[in-house]
């Protein structure tokens, strides 16, 4: 663990990857979270959920309910 970067250099960071992040396959995607994660000091999941919104994903949770049949 060395030196951590800025809050703003973490988000320019994160949006930069987070395209490259939604087509890459299951290897490359955790190969992807592992650098982002050194270079942040992020869990993989934190960084799983940075990318996904930084690509305007909405998280588990937001909104309504679903409504359940009868």
């Amino acid at each position: 663990m060395g030196d951590r970067i800025s809050l703003m250099a973490r988000k320019e960071l994160t949006k930069s990857k987070a395209q490259e992040y939604s087509r890459a396959g299951k290897k490359r995607k955790g190969q992807m979270l592992d650098a982002l994660c050194e270079d942040t000091g992020w869990s993989r999941d934190n960084a799983r959920r940075k990318l996904k919104r930084a690509l305007g994903a909405r998280g588990a949770g937001a909104g309504a309910p679903k409504a359940r049949g009868p």
